[in-house]
């Protein structure tokens, strides 16, 4: 009797515990469900695994398994990016799509927010941040996908690109006119400029340029400013104020003040940036190019605003105003010299890619001579000759030209010493002698380069080649470097008989002959 009286109340106790138990793990199903409702996923899956851990047994933890399952299954297919996908048209979206697709293949899952996706799906010269900053971006818990929502970037991003098509419709046109002269009625008004942030006061200088840099991460701190002669700026890295070359902004104002009316050329060189120049309110240049216009200007105070931001690791930008200047073909350049020399020269020819200092000037330092000389000088980025004569060498002439538009010579020069501009670079600069194959494919740059340098220069300037000056890069140059002598041409002409011999080897193996194939060489 009593067995069976303790055996009645331990079933009694089980039961009970049981039946706590179910109701323990329904009230968390329940907070599981209404947690999973308010979206604090989070906290649904903390209860959700708690029911599995600790009450497995029950009725409910089956249940809860269930719905656990159902939810999730949902939840992923919400946050599909294939759904994503299909919720987000146009050209800005697809982009933002990719690059976070580009992001999860690198990664092996989703960004935290779109600052963190890759930017190689969009145009380099593209202020996308902006855009980016309109879309609704949230991920998608175990890694699962994500939410998108681009409409309104998308929105904004094809109005200012069809309005971006339109102006470069009319700065295209304007480039196509080169020659001709325009006015600044003919150019778009600005809705506001960078002055109303960096120069609030209007505070004008009575002489130079105001310059304001900044990094366009954090474009309402001013890094730095400085008085300046020129729209000039070069350095790579962070080589300059400490800002990082691809987050390099930077702002120029100034005014022109005109007694009469005036026409004058604008050059602009750039690389990987942009650029807007604004004329008392109208919108001269924007875009990411090289760029020469002619304005004329009526009598009277300009306000000019330069506004650029930088996307490379190396920043190289000038704005120069220039007078009107003829560019010259080769012949052009050849009549010239011929119809104003008359007596005997030396051509001296210097040759560089681009300048090394921050003004991307590069002094000239002439050595002694008694003969009259016609320089050469060449590039590929624009440079702002400086000549330096401290010998009083008869510069008969110079013909200079440069790849990108805006180069300039200044510094000792006499009067009478003509400046011929070219249409075109002119030969190429000296390097040390470097050759190479891979897979058949030959490469060699060097000394003998000198021998067409020698022979267009000569032809041009009728005149025998002297001396060379150059390299990659500089600041400054002896000028010459090296006398070109005849035992110099026979040092370089045997070079380029050894380099013809090494191409004929490296072509060989690039296609080697089916019945010699296996011949020993």
């Amino acid at each position: 009797m009593r067995h069976l009286i303790l055996t009645g109340f331990l079933s009694i106790l089980l039961l009970t515990a049981c039946t706590r138990s179910e109701d323990e793990a329904r009230v968390l199903l329940n907070q599981a469900l209404t947690d999973w409702q308010a979206g604090d996923i989070v906290q649904a899956e903390e209860k959700f695994a708690t029911i599995e851990a600790n009450y497995l047994s029950t009725a409910v933890a089956t249940e809860a398994i269930k719905e656990r399952r159902s939810k999730k299954e949902a939840y992923r297919l919400a946050n599909d990016p294939l759904q994503a996908s299909r919720r987000n048209k146009g050209g800005f979206a697809r982009k933002v799509i990719a690059s976070i697709s580009e992001y999860h293949n690198k990664h092996s899952e989703y960004p935290e927010n779109l600052e963190n996706i890759d930017r190689g799906q969009f145009d380099i010269h593209q202020d996308i941040n902006g855009y980016i900053s309109q879309c609704e971006y949230k991920k998608a818990l175990f890694n699962y996908g994500y939410q998108l929502d681009c409409s309104a970037a998308t929105i904004t991003y094809n109005k200012d690109r069809a309005e971006a098509q339109r102006t470069k419709a009319i700065y295209s046109s304007k480039s196509k006119g080169n020659s001709r002269a325009h006015s600044l009625a003919e150019f778009p008004i600005a809705k506001s400029t960078w002055g109303a942030r960096f120069n609030p006061s209007e505070t004008m200088p009575e002489r130079g340029i105001n310059a304001y840099y900044f990094n366009t991460n954090s474009p309402n701190k001013l890094i730095a400013e400085e008085s300046v002669d020129e729209v000039r700026i070069n350095y790579s890295w962070d080589k300059f104020h400490g800002i990082k070359s691809q987050d390099f902004g930077g702002y120029w104002v100034s005014t022109i003040q005109l007694d009469r009316k005036e026409t004058s050329q604008i050059a602009i060189s750039q690389s990987w940036s942009k650029t807007r120049l604004i004329i008392d309110g109208y919108v001269v240049y924007e875009g990411g190019s090289d760029h020469e216009l002619n304005l004329t200007l009526e009598p009277g105070t300009h306000r000019v605003e330069v506004e650029y931001i930088n996307n490379w690791h190396t920043t190289e930008f000038s704005l120069v105003f220039l007078n009107q200047i003829e560019k010259l073909s080769t012949n052009d350049i050849k009549q010239r010299l011929a119809n104003n020399i008359r007596s005997e020269y030396d051509i001296y020819y210097v040759g560089l890619y681009e300048s090394d200092q921050k003004d991307l000037s590069v002094i000239l330092n002439i050595d002694k001579t008694p003969r009259t000389i016609v320089l050469f000088m060449s590039s590929y980025s624009a440079i702002k000759w400086r000549i330096s004569n401290p010998f009083g060498v008869n510069i008969r002439a110079i013909v200079y030209g440069s790849h990108s538009p805006g180069t300039t010579v200044v510094g000792e020069l006499d009067p009478t010493t003509l400046l011929l501009p070219s249409a075109r670079r002119i030969g190429s600069y000296h390097s040390p002698k470097k050759c190479n194959c891979s897979s058949g494919h030959f490469h060699c740059g060097g000394r003998s380069a000198l021998l067409s340098t020698k022979k267009t220069v000569e032809m041009i300037g009728g005149a025998q080649l002297r001396g060379v000056s150059g390299r990659y890069s500089a600041g400054d140059l002896r000028v010459p470097e090296i006398i070109i002598n005849d035992l110099y041409i026979e040092e370089l002409e045997a070079e380029s008989d050894q380099f013809k011999k090494l191409k004929a080897a490296c072509d060989k193996q690039a296609n080697p002959d089916f019945e010699n194939m296996f011949n020993d060489n």
